[in-house]
């Protein structure tokens, strides 16, 4: 019974993968989408909702590769993968950082290879949805805050602790 489990739950964690890493899994339109990431690390200063149109792969192995400095602000995957490529075990490179901004999103990333896949703490009004987070060296999730929501998120391969924090 214990290995019929298992095989569930590493063919689910399978087709997890399959349907949210690739082009096909892509935005249907941009049209909600205030400005674009196309490269990383990148610095969000301007409220709105900022865009990802395609996977984005960085050899960096400390700091935020997108780090958000203002209030209001979503940033929409739209299914699109963000890959630390080259820290290995010794990354301390965080994907998506903000501390103390109030009306955070983040939705429909997929977050590979960093030390923290996101972290955003001390504000309000955070809502982390359908993401996947895949092999963190430390953790999937950081968040805190009042009014803080994670939800219908897939946290793998985590080298310390899939998600933490406090509300």
């Amino acid at each position: 019974m214990d290995i019929l489990r298992r095989l569930f739950i590493a063919i689910a964690t399978l087709a997890a993968f399959a349907g949210a890493s690739g082009p096909a899994a892509a935005a249907e339109s941009y049209d909600g989408c205030f400005g674009f990431i196309d490269a990383l690390p990148a610095t969000i200063t301007t409220q709105g909702t900022w865009c990802l149109r395609q996977n984005l792969d960085t050899s960096a192995t400390t700091g935020n590769m997108i780090e958000i400095q203002t209030n209001n602000v979503t940033i929409d995957c739209n299914g699109f993968r963000m890959r630390g490529s080259g820290g290995g075990a010794s990354t301390t490179a965080t994907g998506i950082f903000a501390y103390g901004r109030l009306n955070i999103t983040i939705r429909r990333c997929t977050i590979r290879g960093f030390s923290l896949g996101i972290q955003v703490t001390g504000g309000s009004g955070v809502i982390i949805e359908d993401n996947l987070l895949d092999q963190s060296r430390f953790v999937g999730i950081n968040t805190g805050g009042a009014g803080s929501i994670v939800r219908r998120n897939i946290v793998t391969s985590s080298g310390g602790a899939p998600a933490s924090g406090a509300a």
